[in-house]
């Protein structure tokens, strides 16, 4: 345009009218013509850059050129400025493409060329001409981004492409050839697919190309297997596109994806289908298919083996039809909580009717599958466990026969976490009366047993059990609690940890033993033997004082001593005074009854003679203690040898009298005999719940008809009962087992209890 405008100058000459021309020409041409001083400064702008770039031509005229130039093409514009102004005469040189700056902050590509008309009269100046190519180098990036992300697509797609002629020779394959079938594109081309083709397959796909090769443009698809590098095949699913006539491709594309994955899960979910249908037909438990309108759309063959029916007898039938009358008023609203909720619900245990007419219980579970197209019902699963049901059953009566007897015992028994408040599970009613805490509030509080003992005892006694539950050794203490009412009670408790069969603890089961009685009884006789004590000493000072009424005194002690010598003898537990050296001093009739010997005779021997073997160093360890100073006294537990040979149980207390100048003069024993005790808790530790309660029957007088028709056995099996009772009691028949519960006080017999049978010490 600026060559026209020159030559059209030229040929009007240098005239006004010429000239006048020459402006018309550049000032409505469509480009952007600028003219500039050697140095870029702007001396006349086309109107043109107001339409282009915003601005208008008095705004821009007497700046520089290059201020609008973007920074990273100032370099070259100001390198093509530069020439242009040393060589005069130039004419429509093509320029750098170059950025120039809008008015509105944006970026506009431009193609320039430029003319040297310094030395022309009319211009004087640099002439530039540019025209706007931002559409053009925009569709131009346009496209190669397009080329770019294609051929990215292309090399980086999981499926590969291969192009072929219609001999079935690769022209082309793309990269993803490698990960799918370790060739690389150059191996592959060149060379005949068919050839890769697994030889049960090849006819076949050779038949799909076939069809495609005589209509241009037509396409097929199918799955084939192909040999990897490694010389294993792959699924392959293949879509031919024929393209033979296309300018670009001529030749046949195939789209390749491998499908290897897919073929074995469905040849696997095929090969799990026929297991599972093998398996429902088979199992053990039964499964129905019951539609919204409660029939049955499916029944497996397993429901013969277990309710009878063959399949074709229930499909079609009302599921109702077979559930007990009992368990429809809940079953209906079941069943329809049931469609409302997809998926699995909840099992429940249900009565079904078997063929024969009886009812077995089933273990059903729902899953509501009736939008899915394959089922549409709800599916059971349905499990018998009739079996289960019944020993459930009868473990719970004989849980509470058991539960029945304990909380007839004169003690409370109780059952216990292994934690650190000892949380109780269970505690038998008797714990009321004893504490006057119900069994609900010990159960539902696990610290009222921590905050009914005795501020004195609570360290010791919170010690021992933090032990026992770390070591699992037996529990046994005695010690003070504080009863509902504020009375101070003493407590005998025993206990031992239970495990299962790896040896895991699982809960203390023991036993409380109210033992007030016994515990004031000993304080009575402690209390009154330091009174004596105290009295005789008072007495004898007296005397010393007075020796004008010694005869007065003298049957005053005889009063006193025979006083004491009445509370020694007839109290209701054994006593005695000891040497220090283990000889029986003084003893009274008491004690002789309950270790089997005359006064004369056991005055003649220790209490080391008399002791159990078993039990005599844990006594002597006592001893040893109390006449160090260590304990102020002692109690225990032990066995005596009866002058017979047998054994008694006995619990023993046991102080220190000492003489005025404080050194050790006699043991003070007060021994009461606990052997029915014993008995009674080794009678229930031997024999089993339903053991016990058959012998108390047997204590009643029952006959094992009788027995069998109370507790709803059979003859035999309380006869095998009987003959486990008598094994382990050591006697003879049934009668003598009674006799033995009754010896040790366990039951109150109907018949006389004679003496001399095993373990009743007489």
């Amino acid at each position: 345009m600026v060559l026209r405008a020159v030559g059209e100058r030229e040929r009007i000459g240098g005239s006004p009218a010429g000239e006048e021309a020459f402006r018309a020409l550049v000032h409505g041409a469509p480009d952007l013509v600028a003219v500039t001083d050697a140095e870029g400064v702007l001396g006349y702008v086309s109107p043109s850059v107001e339409r282009m770039y915003g601005h208008k031509p008095e705004e821009v005229v007497g700046r520089n050129l290059l201020e609008f130039v973007h920074p990273e093409d100032h370099p070259a514009a100001l390198k093509d400025l530069a020439w242009t102004a040393r060589n005069p005469g130039v004419v429509g040189m093509p320029g750098p493409l170059v950025r120039l700056g809008h008015r509105d902050g944006t970026w506009r590509h431009v193609e320039t060329s430029a003319s040297n008309l310094l030395d022309e009269p009319g211009v004087r100046g640099l002439v530039f001409h540019g025209r706007d190519i931002t559409d053009r180098v925009r569709l131009e990036e346009e496209l190669r981004g397009s080329e770019e992300r294609f051929k990215a697509l292309v090399e980086n797609a999981q499926d590969f492409v291969v192009l072929a002629d219609e001999n079935n020779v690769a022209l082309y394959a793309s990269p993803a050839i490698g990960q799918i079938l370790g060739y690389s594109p150059q191996e592959f081309v060149g060379t005949r697919i068919s050839g890769y083709v697994h030889p049960d397959d090849c006819e076949w796909a050779l038949g799909k190309v076939a069809e495609v090769l005589p209509v241009p443009g037509s396409h097929n698809l199918g799955t084939a297997r192909y040999r990897h590098e490694d010389g294993s095949y792959r699924y392959l699913e293949v879509v031919v596109n024929n393209k033979l006539e296309d300018p670009v491709l001529r030749g046949v594309v195939c789209n390749c994806r491998d499908v290897t994955a897919r073929v074995e899960a469905e040849r696997a979910l095929r090969a799990s289908e026929e297991r599972h249908r093998a398996l429902n037909e088979n199992a053990l438990d039964f499964v129905v298919v019951q539609r919204a309108d409660n029939t049955l759309s499916y029944v497996s063959p397993s429901i013969e083996r277990l309710l009878g029916y063959k399949p074709e007898e229930a499909v079609g039938k009302v599921g109702a039809d077979f559930i007990h009358p009992e368990d429809l008023e809940w079953a209906w609203p079941l069943f329809y909580e049931q469609l409302e909720k997809p998926g699995i619900n909840e099992g429940v245990v249900i009565r079904y009717r078997h063929k024969d007419g009886s009812w077995r219980w089933f273990e059903s579970a729902c899953n509501n599958q009736l939008a899915n197209p394959a089922v549409r019902g709800l599916v059971f699963n349905c499990r018998d466990v009739t079996a289960r049901v019944e020993a459930e059953t009868r473990l719970r009566e004989a849980e509470e026969r058991y539960r029945r007897l304990v909380e007839r015992v004169p003690a409370a028994t109780y059952i216990e976490r292994n934690d650190a408040e000892s949380s109780t599970v269970y505690v038998s009613p008797q714990i009321e009366e004893m504490l006057g805490h119900t069994p609900e509030e010990w159960i539902s509080d696990p610290g009222l047993w921590l905050r009914t003992l005795h501020p004195e005892d609570h360290g010791r006694v919170l010690a021992r059990h933090l032990k026992c539950n770390g070591t699992g050794e037996p529990f046994e203490e005695e010690y003070r609690c504080i009863a509902r009412d504020g009375r101070e009670v003493w407590v005998r408790d025993e206990a031992v940890l239970l495990r299962d069969e790896r040896g895991e603890p699982l809960y203390w089961q023991g036993v409380k033993i109210d033992i007030t009685a016994r515990k004031k009884a000993e304080l009575e006789i402690l209390r009154l033997n330091t009174k004596l004590r105290s009295q005789v000493a008072g007495f004898t000072s007296e005397l010393k004082a007075a020796l004008a009424g010694l005869e007065e005194s003298e049957r005053y002690l005889e009063e006193r001593e025979a006083h004491f010598q009445d509370t020694f003898e007839l109290a209701a537990v054994g006593m005695a005074h000891v040497a220090l050296d283990g000889r029986w001093v003084r003893v009274n009739k008491k004690l002789c009854e309950i270790v089997g010997y005359e006064r004369e005779d056991l005055t003649k021997k220790t209490f080391q003679d008399v002791t159990h073997p078993e039990d005599l160093e844990a006594d002597l360890e006592q001893v040893e203690k109390l006449l160090a100073g260590g304990i102020p006294s002692y109690a225990m537990e032990k066995r005596y040898v009866k002058g017979d040979g047998s054994t008694v149980w006995v619990e023993i207390s046991v102080s220190l009298a000492r003489k005025p100048s404080g050194e050790p003069d006699y043991f003070i024993s007060v021994i009461e005999d606990i052997d029915q005790r014993k008995g009674a808790e080794a009678l229930l530790k031997l024999l089993s719940a339903r053991e016990v309660e058959i012998l108390g029957l047997m204590a009643k007088g029952r006959t094992n008809t009788e027995i069998a028709g109370d507790l709803g056995f059979s003859p035999n099996t309380v006869k095998t009962h009987v003959k486990s009772i008598t094994a382990k009691l050591g006697v003879s028949d049934r009668t003598q087992a009674a006799v033995y519960a009754a010896g040790v006080g366990l039951f109150t017999p109907r018949f006389r209890v004679p003496t001399g049978l095993p373990g009743m010490g007489a």
